[in-house]
């Protein structure tokens, strides 16, 4: 794949919101009754209201922007508008301590902080009085919550133009790590996805990965360059997701391992429960489901949908692992089910992309 640099990535970025202008961007599932819709026109207004709130408080592009909140619509427009206007956006992850966060934002040197109401508490009050600190509005954009803040020295350290966000996590054996992720790395999943996924603008995507993490972060991105919808519930919960299958009834989905797990049984459990005769015709229709994919590549999804769309709904077409490879019991389960399973987690290209962002520093 050729070199992906900024500029490039700004004029795709340019080119989706052109092309898919009326398009459904954004879903925001309040609830199963209250459902919110932002077209991509919606979306570029949304950017501008950013930029100008930023460059009223000199914070130029180029410059870092730290982000604290939890996983939403809101938060996923905000951080797609940040890497178009050219911030980097710093994500720090909030299982992280009070500590660790202050030392990941010392670190980091941010221009800004954008945080929720529900978060303003938690900032150190050096960051209060030397720092532009914005509030996360919903739709309405961010709104500066100090302004009687000082005016802060801006580090002139050399820095990475490609770099698109920094996202400090825990790590099981390092502590606190920061995984750097370029728009070339952005560019690369999205071709890749576009390919193996069978990614496009018709693409449904319920969004459930926490944003604050390269996986969830990475997803916000390759839905908007295929000009895909993305769906988001009020918060990431067996409960929520439960009802964002139901109501919004996505073609793709990206989980975690355990989860595919847990539904998996589920599925196994409601079979073992039916009459003799159903749980016959479910092995029939999944056996033959299985021959024909192994034999032509395809899945029965028509064949298999009564069986699974009590668990995924009817429009499933893609599910797949993101952050670690799924077990290849579950994967073949999925797949002889009807519906493509793609394990990104166990892929070559996948481990050599998260091993280059645990140890960029």
């Amino acid at each position: 794949m050729k070199a992906i640099h900024y500029q490039n990535f700004v004029n795709k970025m340019d080119d989706v919101f052109q092309t898919y202008a009326e398009k459904t961007a954004i879903v925001d599932y309040v609830s199963e009754e209250i459902v919110k819709r932002y077209s991509y026109e919606e979306l570029f207004e949304y950017a501008m209201q950013v930029k100008m709130a930023l460059a009223r408080q000199n914070v130029i592009t180029k410059e870092r922007v730290a982000v604290l909140a939890k996983p939403s619509a809101y938060s996923a427009m905000l951080l797609l508008s940040l890497s178009y206007l050219g911030y980097v956006a710093v994500l720090l992850d909030l299982s992280l301590s009070l500590e660790e966060r202050s030392r990941a934002l010392e670190e980091a040197e941010p221009s800004a902080i954008i945080t929720t109401e529900k978060l303003l508490s938690s900032l150190e009050n050096k960051l209060w009085s030397s720092h532009p600190v914005f509030c996360l509005r919903g739709a309405e954009g961010i709104s500066l919550t100090n302004p009687d803040h000082k005016a802060w020295e801006k580090s002139e350290l050399p820095r990475n133009e490609d770099v698109i966000a920094m996202i400090y996590a825990t790590d099981t054996n390092a502590g606190v790590q920061c995984a750097e992720v370029t728009c070339q790395e952005m560019a690369f999943y999205a071709s890749f996805s576009a390919q193996y996924a069978e990614y496009d603008a018709k693409a449904r995507f319920l969004h459930i990965l926490p944003q604050t993490q390269v996986a969830g972060y990475t997803m916000l991105f390759i839905n908007f360059l295929q000009g895909s919808e993305m769906a988001f519930v009020p918060e990431i919960s067996n409960d929520s997701l439960t009802m964002g299958l139901r109501a919004y009834e996505p073609t793709h989905l990206v989980m975690l391992p355990k989860v595919y797990e847990t539904i998996r049984k589920k599925i196994e459990t409601e079979i073992e429960e039916r009459p003799k005769g159903a749980q016959l015709l479910f092995h029939s229709c999944k056996a033959l489901s299985s021959t024909v994919r192994r034999v032509t590549g395809r899945g029965m999804k028509h064949l298999m949908r009564p069986f699974y769309a009590s668990a995924f709904g009817r429009n499933i077409q893609v599910i797949g692992c993101e952050a670690a490879p799924c077990p290849v019991e579950t994967v073949c389960f999925f797949q002889d089910m009807g519906i493509d399973f793609l394990n990104m987690g166990g892929s070559t290209e996948h481990q050599a992309f998260f091993k280059k962002g645990k140890d960029a520093k």
